[in-house]
């Protein structure tokens, strides 16, 4: 019997458990990793026309657009929040 550390709470536990006995994380259904592989890139593949440019720039603009623009109104709602706030305790 050996001990490993939880990959959850990293306390000692046997590794013949089947969940940690101290957060109950699940440790026999855990299948040893594969060494990952590192995929090779060729020169080639890191230039891109202009026209593949394009396209994943206007696809992915679409989603940053998007995430950018619900940034920018949970700020002013944020914003007009503090203001009404200052105001009230003004008065």
């Amino acid at each position: 019997m050996a001990l490993i550390n939880c990959p959850e709470c990293r306390r000692e536990v046997s590794d013949k458990a089947p969940a940690c006995v101290q957060c109950g994380y699940p440790l026999a259904a855990r299948a040893p990793m594969p060494p990952q592989q590192v995929p090779q890139v060729m020169h080639s593949q890191t230039h891109f026309s202009h026209q593949e440019k394009g396209t994943f720039e206007k696809e992915m603009g679409g989603v940053v657009g998007k995430g950018c623009g619900i940034m920018i109104l949970y700020a002013i709602i944020g914003v007009v929040i503090l203001v009404l706030v200052a105001i009230k305790n003004a008065k």
